[in-house]
């Protein structure tokens, strides 16, 4: 999964594609599966996964955006070449995501939901962070070359 300590060393390496385990991940894999087969069988795991491949890079010139490596511009593969601009999101506690503001900080509550019960910036957090948007991120280059069943 996409920590902060492989986030660091990738930001350097724009544009990188990643596979987005978001709230739709199921969503996805069924329709990528459905559109493959009719049975249960088994897909490459590229395959499975490509309708949550994301490509991610760095911001244009945004004043006052720039210096924040946790905001980021997403393209789209369906349909190609859409952009939209997010802010990573924390694991702040196993299965519970929360988006960094674009200070980079994660707040100590939201709407009386105690996340960490302070505030803790982006420049403290551990090596270990996992970031992603909505769930987990794997760099689209780490997925083995397998077939999974689905």
């Amino acid at each position: 999964m996409l920590n902060k300590a492989k986030f660091e060393k990738l930001v350097q390496l724009q544009p990188v594609d990643v596979a987005v385990f978001d709230r739709n991940f199921c969503d996805t894999m069924y329709n990528t599966f459905r559109q493959a087969t009719t049975k249960q069988t088994a897909i490459p795991a590229k395959k499975l996964l490509g309708a949550s491949r994301w490509t991610i890079s760095k911001l244009p010139e945004i004043p006052g955006l720039n210096k924040a490596p946790w905001c980021l511009v997403h393209e789209e593969r369906d349909p190609p070449g859409e952009q939209d601009v997010f802010c990573l999101e924390v694991s702040y506690k196993p299965g519970h995501w929360y988006p960094l503001d674009v200070q980079g900080v994660l707040p100590a509550e939201d709407h009386g939901t105690v996340l960490l019960g302070k505030k803790v910036a982006y420049a403290d957090m551990t090596g270990k962070t996992e970031l992603g948007w909505r769930g987990n991120m794997i760099l689209w280059d780490e997925i083995p070359d397998c077939k999974l069943y689905w």
